[in-house]
């Protein structure tokens, strides 16, 4: 009799649904899980391995067409970055011009706000004082600043009077070093404030008709390099310094198509931005000049002097120095401070309970302390720690909720070992859409095709999906039943007063 029931139930609704035809827009079914497997991403490139460390558009949306104004580690390995404005401005544009700053464990806010027009971060101190230049509009030749803002975005000016200061630096005592661009001079400020010109290369024939925006020193403060371009073509020069800053012979090491940004690695190493998003890889004897199709959209060190690639994608990305990164070989008795590998990150909806997920992580490291995840929406990040498994030492796990179905969310994780190396995930772009009660047809609302889908279950002519034994068994008994059905025809029958 029952059956009989429901099979006239299902006669008369599905006649009800090739009634309304295209009227029904929900959505296609949802995949249950999203999952990235060897997080820790390697590319193979000219200039070495590069491993990827998360994307910056994932965690920072105000990154307009990918445009960095600057960008900068500090002493604590915290990073900052510039953009053109909250998307309302182009680059030149007086206005208000955020700068970000990301914490080591993945946590993003404003660090300060500078009005001005164009901006860029020239450098940081020790004490992890930011260093900016700013333009009261969009030619620079009106006039550019330096602002000095502390650790705790209290902004000073620091210096003023200059047309493109571009490629600062400090040393170990705490000179600042930059040069200026269109005048082809390298400045030195020291600490007390006083200023002097080091070198001055405007009268030399090797830097006729160019623009010097690179600038970078060998660790020891006795080789500079300066970096001309044109609109077609530049030149990589090297100049040696004694310690009372009386230069030596500048000289060209190569020629390059528009280079236009140097670094020196801790082994030496010179570093080169060069024409259409490429990186030159030069030697510290100069016999050998790699040239390479790395895309690009900026480059910087740490205060470790480890390189770091930004593609065109904003994607952060670290150069590896050496094969042992990778292959996870080392000899017996040497310290190994590799970081924790992350070797599983996914994330599915919560099967056993409504409105949630389960994120569950994967963690190659018997040190590891700490697997937390960050959630990013709307600019804002939240972050929950993952507990290890009782039975599987490298396996963890946490359910989350709090969200609203449909919003837009960037989740990644940040592993810590007990030695304080740490790794960060690639970033899952996701729609946080959970199991929702009656919801089987997975359209994020309760409506006549559910009751369809239900009543197909029972009568047998369709088996219940994995989702659907979820968001279909309504009582939370373990089964789809009758009792499911009434429970929906509830939820669906009209509000009358006084009912």
């Amino acid at each position: 009799m029952q059956k009989s029931v429901l099979l006239l139930l299902v006669a008369v609704l599905t006649h009800a649904e090739i009634c309304q035809g295209e009227g029904n827009n929900s959505a296609p079914g949802l995949t249950a899980a999203l999952a990235v497997s060897e997080a820790d991403t390697i590319v193979e490139s000219g200039i070495g391995k590069l491993k990827k460390l998360y994307s910056l558009k994932a965690i920072i949306k105000d990154i307009p067409g990918g445009m960095i104004a600057g960008i900068e580690f500090d002493k604590k390995h915290r990073l900052y970055v510039a953009t053109y404005g909250y998307g309302r401005f182009e680059a030149w544009t007086v206005g208000k011009k955020p700068i970000y700053r990301v914490e080591t464990d993945g946590r993003v806010s404003v660090f300060a706000e500078v009005n001005c027009g164009l901006l860029g971060i020239l450098g940081i101190d020790e004490a992890n004082s930011v260093y900016v230049t700013t333009t009261n509009d969009r030619d620079a030749e009106n006039g550019t600043d330096i602002l000095k803002i502390a650790e705790d975005g209290k902004a000073t000016t620091f210096s003023t009077g200059y047309k493109q200061p571009c490629s600062g630096m400090f040393d170990s005592t705490g000179n600042f070093y930059f040069v200026e661009a269109q005048q082809k001079k390298i400045y030195r400020i020291t600490p007390q404030g006083g200023k002097s010109v080091i070198l001055d290369i405007n009268s030399s024939s090797l830097a006729a008709g160019l623009l010097f925006h690179g600038m970078a020193f060998d660790s020891s403060f006795s080789t500079c390099y300066l970096v001309g371009y044109s609109a077609e073509t530049g030149k990589v020069l090297k100049c040696s310094m004694d310690k009372d800053w009386k230069p030596g012979t500048l000289v060209s090491i190569c020629d390059l198509p528009s280079p236009k940004f140097a670094w020196v690695d801790r082994n030496g190493n010179l570093f080169v931005t060069y024409g259409d998003s490429r990186i030159a890889k030069i030697i510290p004897d100069g016999t050998k000049q790699l040239d390479y199709n790395v895309l690009y959209s900026n480059m910087l060190d740490d205060f470790d002097k480890t390189m770091y690639v930004v593609s065109k994608e904003c994607e952060l990305y670290r150069i590896m120095e050496d094969e042992a990164e990778t292959d996870g070989d080392v000899d017996e008795g040497q310290n190994n401070n590799a970081a924790p590998r992350i070797i599983e990150f996914s994330m599915e909806r919560n099967s056993l309970s409504y409105g949630g997920y389960v994120v569950q992580a994967r963690v190659e490291d018997e040190a590891c302390c700490g697997v937390h995840l960050f959630l990013l929406l709307d600019g804002k990040s939240d972050s929950v720690s993952l507990e290890r498994d009782s039975s599987d030492s490298t396996l963890y796990r946490r359910d989350f909720d709090g969200y609203t179905w449909g919003d837009s969310l960037a989740a990644w994780l940040e592993v810590v070992d007990d030695q304080g190396s740490y790794t960060v995930s690639d970033t899952l772009d996701f729609c946080f859409m959970p199991f929702v009660a009656s919801d089987l047809d997975s359209d994020g609302g309760v409506d006549i095709f559910d009751l369809l889908s239900l009543l197909r279950i029972l009568s047998g002519s369709a088996q219940p999906s994995v989702e659907q034994r979820c968001t279909g068994d309504l009582d939370r008994n373990g089964r789809i039943d009758i009792f499911d059905l009434l429970a929906l025809l509830k939820l669906l029958a009209p509000h009358r007063p006084g009912t």
